[in-house]
């Protein structure tokens, strides 16, 4: 509890001088800078703007473990899944991959919304993100299990290794190596299983263990 506290109140304190740090940077870029000034400057804020990431990916893994979230309301993973789909095309875009779903309508699921949002994006950053160009992303729903699969690596990754913090895969990646950690977190959180396996030369993870409130078949 006490490490659990010092995390949430040391994230709280830097939050204010990372954003000090940030708006002197970004004022720093909008003045007349040399080429190498500009380089400098940039590099630091790219730091800044990593660090914010961190901080508030720690805070959140905090307040999971500290069950500081009501996962009581009625969320429609159909749609969640849809909308999300949707931010993401200019990312499938930039790297040229073909995406294909399969999402059954009006799966209600009791949650909270913004964890079940962050569990989504943070699964499709992962799939996207250790991608290759002209690559591929599978998204299957349905009332049993959210499988979202993609190509990348030949290699299948390490399961006693993948849903642990700070475990990068590939080091030169800018990723925090929190991302998956938190998506463990958020699944305990909600009672639900996430499982991760190899299937025809796809990296697929599953969830399962989710009880719909109500189901229409349309």
């Amino acid at each position: 509890m006490q490490q659990k506290e010092f995390t949430e109140n040391a994230s709280h304190e830097l939050q204010t001088p990372l954003a000090i740090i940030q708006s002197k940077a970004e004022l720093l870029i909008q003045s007349k800078l040399t080429k190498e000034q500009f380089e400098i400057v940039d590099q630091i804020n790219l730091a800044v703007n990593r660090m914010n990431r961190l901080n508030k990916n720690l805070l959140l893994l905090t307040k999971l473990e500290n069950k500081q979230y009501l996962t009581n309301e009625n969320v429609n993973l159909s749609d969640v899944v849809k909308e999300t789909l949707e931010l993401y095309q200019s990312n499938f875009e930039s790297k040229n991959l073909s995406s294909y779903a399969e999402i059954k309508n009006s799966i209600i699921i009791k949650g909270n919304i913004a964890l079940i949002e962050t569990l989504i994006n943070s699964l499709l950053t992962n799939a996207t993100t250790h991608n290759f160009e002209n690559g591929k992303i599978k998204v299957y729903l349905n009332s049993k299990s959210l499988i979202i699969q993609n190509t990348g690596n030949s290699t299948a990754l390490d399961k006693n290794k993948i849903f642990k913090r700070f475990n990068k895969d590939n080091k030169n990646l800018a990723g925090s190596g929190l991302g998956l950690a938190i998506c463990k977190e958020i699944v305990q959180l909600h009672d639900f299983k996430i499982s991760y396996r190899m299937i025809n030369d796809l990296h697929s993870f599953k969830i399962t263990n989710f009880t719909p409130v109500t189901e229409t078949v349309i």
